[in-house]
């Protein structure tokens, strides 16, 4: 077999895996922000009270985000990660007065973030941060105790753009 005929076939097949690993493109990705995510009332932390009371009323616009791939600025608050500093898992807020020098976000005010399969980030501190991945609305629940309303696995963090 010729060198060209291998370099063109190396080509196709990493075209093919490109195409069918689940990538997103750059370009692919909806921008999400918090202004669109936090503008309606969100109260409680217990699922019967939020039911009962309905305090944290989902519009369907935000409902409609759900599984979509989205980009989103925000800062960094890391919950998960390597030994050697690596990040695996982070909460994403809108600000810096989210998180260390302010009152805490309310569940519309933030995201959990866990790093695609395989990935990890780097830790980006007081740094204004993009990320992008799939995006989940919904109540996640431990014991009855409302854990988050919106996550999102990363297939990129980086630093924005000045």
């Amino acid at each position: 077999m010729s060198l060209s005929k291998v370099t063109t076939s190396v080509l196709i097949l990493g075209i093919l895996l490109f195409m069918t690993s689940g990538i997103v493109a750059a370009g692919d990705f909806r921008h999400l922000s918090f202004d669109s995510l936090s503008k309606f009332s969100c109260e409680g932390v217990d699922q019967k009270s939020i039911e009962k009371k309905k305090t944290c009323q989902v519009p369907e616009a935000v409902m409609a985000m759900n599984d979509v791939p989205v980009s989103i600025d925000g800062f960094m608050i890391p919950v998960e990660g390597t030994e050697d500093g690596q990040v695996t898992a982070f909460v994403l807020v809108r600000d810096q007065m989210s998180c260390c020098f302010g009152g805490s976000a309310k569940l519309n005010g933030w995201i959990y973030v866990t790093m695609a399969p395989g990935m990890i980030t780097q830790y980006f501190d007081y740094e204004p941060i993009k990320v992008s991945g799939s995006f989940a609305v919904g109540f996640t629940n431990l014991k009855g105790q409302v854990l988050n309303l919106y996550r999102m696995e990363a297939s990129a963090v980086g630093a924005t753009n000045p």
